[in-house]
């Protein structure tokens, strides 16, 4: 992670190019328009617009900190509106990793007194003019026949419209900016590697699965070098389309603060060259008609496509899009249903300032000026929300409206996936903190900004975290390291100017075979919950558990589950144990009941018996994990076949460690958040596809060697080798310690039965519900079962939920007056201004 921000650092606004704290306008490009001379606008003042002299300066950000020993060769294939765009987006970036040295350009570069009569469009002409972005500011000439000059850098201009005659060989081309939006697939993208190139970034939907989609501010963190080539059998990438980087982002806003149940988007569209100026052919009767003349439907993939890059959205999102008669800046109607009830506008804008200062800034902007298209071209952020136009409708529908310029801003995005790529190329070191604002503010620490950054210094960029990442054998798997920095992301993202699932969390130990010396694990288990409590918090928890299985439309119940509130009494435990203490688990079983009941019997047995326990006990849970993995193929009584995943909880005193191989899941419910404390291992996860494919298994259709729907287990032995070797399918668990707090009120642990039908936050909405009710944990579970059968759920079904408090949740107070709201305040206090105005 720490690579890949100080790759996205030159696509971030500095910090004091970004508009005052006491401004009501929250998108950076556009506030810097606000301060600058009306002369430099080029006769367009009246409108609003920053043309790209302007905001070339908002683009340049501090040094990079990448120092590769030379700058990755790109070329760009289709040099229309994205690929002329890009171009402009790459020159306005300082010390870029990156150095376009070609375009395809199928009008192709001839000598001035051509280019004048010339009915094509030459390359150099419309880079140098464009109706949108105004005049380049920069030095266009022409070289020769084959070569422009952009102030003084050389790009040559070639013409074919086959990518396997390309010069990429010849020319050593590292990376294709593939901007024609025909060669979007593996086959057709694959033919640029054919001609020499190494890697390939899509400026369009990629068509196939075969091949990775980042959306910056999203996912970028799942990107990762090997992977994607391992994954991709051509080595490409797709960067979405322009409306899934304006809708992804604050989708997963919403998603995380709201928690989305379904919903519908409308794109209003500026039209696109693939519609026609006047009545004429096209595949589609509707964009056959003037593109200037009409409001024209068509059909876009941008709601269901965020599902690429947000799995958890599959199938909850849909839309369309209306072509309108704008040549450029599109906005997006956003509208869902919602499973946290009684929320109001400012709530929901609330969470998108948060975002936008934070983990998503110069991804996401606020903005509550009352504002028209024209005022967002050459906007550099993917989406700016329009806070006035945040709505509330009943208890549970949200609409949210956001402006983007399809052009400019998601160029700005393909120029950060590029930075990102060079990032993790093989042999380029990255410097930093990997934060562009902590390193921004070590050469500017007299700025506002960083003044207010440096005051919250001690609280906000200190994580109450160590990270471990733990040590199995010697026997190391090559490329493991690779899992592990993937797996590490999430805490690492707090160092990285991102939060961490929440600070609760202490500690995220990773499941790999990386080796790391003893001392680094050896610590004293007892003493860590001392060291890691902040000494202010008297929180004393108290276990109180209950438990629901049923057997659900299966046939079989091969479900098992263990709860043990008091372990120190159920393992006749001595002072030498910290206490309190408990141990909870769910096994979800497949092929047979006998690796469920086999492990549910002789977990907390091998754990206990482990000879790192309790000294070391995250070493002994995991060792534990594979001994009785080991134990269950030695039992010549049993089906080894039969398998299990397995997820347990182990407690001592405030600190919980949870351990999981498989997909079930630990939510933590915090004062009503939902906090995910365990990862779903399916095949198709990148980090777990990868290590499959590197031990010679395959991920067929999202199953491991077309067999299992996930990518660790206990058990099924037919698909394991001899004991002690590396294989696919693992039975290695991934670890995370949490330490507890006076707002954890709860632990939800189900099995995947649950989720496939229910989110994280759903299920501690409903949960919190139920025991602020009547505050007994099994009727809970009981519940949370009921509602999964009644969404069909299609597997057997297994929930323990744990109280950590003999009182029911606090209620949460929400003042009256804001719930009767259904407009922000910025909207009202706008309305009034109307008719103060009028009156």
């Amino acid at each position: 992670m720490a690579t890949m921000h100080a790759a996205l650092a030159s696509s971030r606004i500095p910090a004091n190019s970004r508009l005052p704290s006491k401004s009501s306008c929250y998108f950076p490009t556009q506030c810097l328009s606000k301060r600058l001379a009306f002369a430099e606008l080029s006769g367009l003042r009246s409108a609003g617009c920053v043309t790209y002299a302007v905001n070339a300066k908002a683009a340049r950000s501090t040094p990079s900190r990448l120092k590769p020993v030379a700058k990755l060769k790109v070329a760009i294939n289709g040099f229309g509106r994205i690929g002329r765009n890009f171009l402009r987006c790459w020159h306005g970036r300082e010390n870029s990793p990156l150095e376009v040295i070609v375009v395809n350009d199928s009008g192709g570069v001839k000598n001035v007194s051509e280019i004048m009569i010339s009915p094509i469009y030459r390359a150099s002409h419309l880079l140098k003019y464009d109706s949108m972005l105004g005049t380049f500011k920069a030095d266009v000439k022409i070289v020769d026949n084959e070569t422009i000059s952009v102030d003084g850098k050389l790009v040559k201009v070639v013409s074919n419209r086959d990518p396997l005659k390309l010069p990429w060989a010849e020319m050593g081309i590292d990376i294709v900016i593939e901007g024609t939006g025909v060669f979007v697939d593996g086959p057709g993208a694959g033919k640029h590697i054919q001609a020499g190139a190494k890697k390939v970034i899509i400026t369009a939907p990629a068509k196939g699965a075969d091949i990775p989609t980042y959306v910056v501010g999203v996912n970028e963190g799942d990107y990762d070098h090997e992977v994607s080539n391992i994954v991709s059998e051509f080595y490409d990438c797709s960067n979405a389309s322009c409306t899934t980087n304006c809708l992804a982002p604050f989708v997963k806003v919403m998603d995380e603060e709201l928690g989305i149940v379904k919903g519908t988007m409308t794109t209003t569209h500026s039209y696109t060259g693939d519609q026609r100026l006047l009545d004429a052919s096209h595949r589609d009767l509707r964009r056959a008609r003037a593109a200037a003349l009409n409001i024209v439907p068509t059909s876009t993939g941008a709601a269901k496509a965020v599902s690429l890059v947000l799995p958890q959205l599959k199938g909850k999102l849909n839309g369309i899009a209306l072509r309108v008669p704008t040549p450029n800046v599109s906005v997006v109607d956003l509208v869902v249903n919602v499973e946290k009830k009684g929320i109001t506008a400012e709530d929901v804008n609330a969470a998108f300032r948060k975002a936008a200062e934070g983990p998503l800034k110069g991804i996401l902007a606020v903005c509550d000026v009352p504002l028209v298209s024209i005022d967002f071209r050459c906007s550099d952020v993917s989406s700016t929300i329009d806070s006035s136009l945040t709505m509330v409708m009943g208890d549970d529908m949200v609409k949210v409206v956001a402006w983007y310029d399809n052009e400019w801003g998601y160029s700005q995005r393909v120029v950060d996936l590029a930075h990102l790529v060079a990032s993790k190329w093989p042999g380029t070191p990255a410097q930093g903190s990997g934060d562009p604002l902590e390193d921004f503010c070590k050469t500017n620490p007299s700025t506002e900004e960083c003044k207010q950054r440096n005051m919250a210094a001690g609280t906000e960029f200190s994580p109450p975290f160590t990270v471990l990442e733990g040590s199995y054998s010697k026997d190391s798997v090559p490329g493991k390291q690779d899992e592990i920095s993937e797996n590490s992301d999430n805490l690492k993202q707090m160092t990285n100017g991102k939060p961490p699932r929440h600070l609760s969390v202490v500690r995220h130990f990773i499941s790999s075979d990386a080796e790391v010396a003893a001392s680094d694990l050896e610590l004293d288990f007892g003493a860590a919950v001392m060291l890691q409590s902040d000494g202010r918090s008297g929180f004393c928890p108290v276990f109180r558990s209950g438990s629901c299985a049923e057997i659900g439309p299966k046939q079989y119940m091969e479900d098992e589950h263990i709860c043990v509130d008091d372990l120190l009494e159920h393992l006749g435990a001595t002072v030498d144990f910290p206490s309190p203490g408990a141990f909870y688990g769910v096994f979800d079983g497949h092929g047979g009941t006998d690796a469920a009941s086999f492990i549910r019997k002789n977990i907390l047995k091998f754990i206990v018996e482990e000879s790192h326990f309790p000294l070391c006990t995250e070493k002994a849970v995991k060792n534990a994990f594979v001994k009785a993995d080991h134990a269950f193929a030695d039992d010549s009584s049993l089906d080894i076949s039969s398998g299990t995943t397995a997820l347990t909880a182990l407690i001592f005193g405030r600190t919980m460690l949870i351990a999981n191989a498989g997909d079930c899941r630990a939510v933590l419910g915090k004062r009503g958040k939902a906090i995910e404390l365990s990862k779903d291992h399916k095949p198709n996860c990148s980090s777990e596809r990868l290590r499959i494919e590197k031990l010679g298994g395959a991920v067929y259709d999202g199953y491991l060697n077309g067999q299992l729907s996930v990518a660790r287990a206990l058990g099924d032995w037919h698909m394991k080798g001899p004991k002690g070797s590396a294989c696919p399918l693992s039975g290695e668990p991934e670890l995370q310690e949490t330490l507890l707090t006076e707002e954890d009120e709860f632990l939800i642990m189900g099995c995947d039965g649950l989720w496939d039908v229910m989110s994280s936050q759903g299920a501690v909405t409903m949960a919190r519900k139920e025991l602020m009710l009547h505050n007994d944990p099994e009727r809970c579970a009981r519940e949370l079962v009921r509602e999964a059968l009644k969404r069909n759920t299609c597997d057997n079904l297994t929930v323990v939920v744990v109280c950590f408090s003999a009182d029911p949740p606090p209620r949460i107070e929400i003042p009256q007056t804001r719930l009767k709201r259904s407009i922000s305040a910025e909207g009202l206090n706008f309305l009034k201004g109307i008719l103060d105005s009028n009156s």
